[in-house]
């Protein structure tokens, strides 16, 4: 099949043996789209700041990107459009505030790994995908200001962007 979007590159998160990834890696081998596979958040992150792309796309099972609070949402690279896209298969009540975060935050929710196409298909005909504001401060705004027990300090959060940072801030948090 002939490739969807030739600038975009695709990052799937999950092991290799769990068949919500096969099927993940499946789809985006068919419609020939390059991508690559990293068994957590944490070397996804890594990727994504790392890759030369300019238009990625995340992709990877439901409760795996949105661990951390969801803090992987909040992370995108000057100069890089990253789009995420979730795979829920089976609803259950307990999802549904994160859910809503998700998709308020411009995240892609989707029931079946077919529907990645329909996804890239959309990365392609968006421009620099804004994201939709909630509650009066976009969605980056609220994750970094999450009151919670993993905080990176201003050295750690500019080492992961590849950004020089400021000796007097290393040891403050990014949510101060």
């Amino acid at each position: 099949m002939e490739n969807l979007c030739t600038d975009i590159t695709a990052i799937v998160v999950g092991g290799q043996k769990q068949k919500l990834v096969a099927e993940a890696v499946a789809c985006i081998e068919r419609i020939n789209i390059p991508y690559e596979l990293c068994d957590d958040i944490y070397s996804a992150v890594a990727m994504i700041v790392t890759a030369p792309a300019g238009n990625l796309l995340v992709v990877g099972c439901f409760t795996t990107l949105t661990s951390e609070n969801m803090r992987l949402f909040s992370l995108v690279p000057k100069g890089k459009k990253v789009s995420f896209c979730c795979i829920l298969k089976k609803w259950s009540d307990h999802f549904q505030p994160k859910v809503m975060a998700a998709t308020q935050a411009g995240v892609f929710v989707i029931n079946d790994a077919e529907h990645i196409e329909i996804i890239i298909k959309q990365c392609r005909h968006s421009e620099a995908a804004a994201k939709p504001k909630t509650g009066g401060r976009d969605f980056s705004s609220r994750i970094t200001s999450l009151a919670d027990k993993f905080f990176l300090t201003r050295a750690e959060h500019d080492a992961l962007l590849g950004v020089n940072h400021n000796a007097a801030t290393e040891n403050n948090a990014i949510t101060k």
